[in-house]
């Protein structure tokens, strides 16, 4: 099998330690240079339609709790997350505190899909992580922002723009029969994320290469690539 059609990871400090060699590959290249923006959580809204919002910032500030969503949730339902600066592209990390209202839902599998603004629509955020089960419990959410995430004005709020929208439910699958609670949330840049090309794969655009979305470090990176362990470095 080509190397290509393997699916690619970042190594992690367990497989650094299981891999006795490691093989040097060249041909690695970013596809773009990468720009690291500083982030917080400056808005929070919400909308039963997705068209007019409810500001929820001041009730956030205030620690009081408030839902998410309706009620009785419904498709179309929008949590409307605002950064200080859009980010693109970055990964994301959002803290969240909520109480387990949401109820019926599979937390690994809640009827939910994250969105970003961007100049002309909005667009999905590959998630990476979902520690809330949904907005159900304390956790984090990582998101991957896509690069054309942009600043836009919502309710008179200038800001980043991320959402998150009730969707229908896989088929067999239960849908929110209550609102989760949102007690606390907070957002920060959780790393750096570029495309590349690996072996003549364009990895930004292949399933399951999001793992190296990531600003490099000094020296390079390592990365699992079917069997063998890669140091990897970027090429001018």
């Amino acid at each position: 099998m080509h190397p290509s059609h393997h699916r690619a990871r970042l190594a992690t400090l367990e497989d650094l330690k299981r891999f006795p060699t490691r093989e040097d590959l060249k041909r690695f290249a970013t596809l773009d240079d990468l720009s690291i923006v500083a982030c917080s959580l400056a808005y929070v809204a919400t909308s039963t339609d997705g068209e007019r919002a409810l500001g929820r910032t001041e009730a956030l500030t205030k620690r009081s709790p408030f839902d998410a969503f309706e009620k009785a949730p419904r498709p179309g339902n929008v949590l409307l997350v605002g950064l200080s600066e859009a980010v693109p592209p970055c990964v994301v990390a959002l803290s969240w505190r909520c109480t387990i209202e949401g109820i019926g839902v599979d937390p690994r599998r809640p009827p939910i899909v994250w969105e970003a603004w961007t100049a002309d629509d909005w667009v999905p955020c590959e998630l990476e992580s979902d520690g809330t089960g949904g907005l159900n419990r304390d956790g984090r959410i990582v998101l991957h922002v896509p690069s054309g995430h942009a600043v836009s004005l919502i309710e008179g709020h200038r800001a980043g723009w991320l959402r998150a929208r009730v969707i229908e439910p896989e088929a067999g699958m239960p849908s929110y029969s209550a609102s989760p609670s949102i007690h606390r949330l907070s957002a920060a840049r959780h790393r750096g994320q570029v495309g590349g090309i690996f072996d003549g794969l364009k990895l930004c655009d292949a399933p399951g290469a999001s793992g190296l979305r990531r600003a490099f470090r000094k020296g390079g990176m390592h990365v699992i690539h079917g069997t063998r362990l890669y140091r990897m470095w970027r090429t001018q």
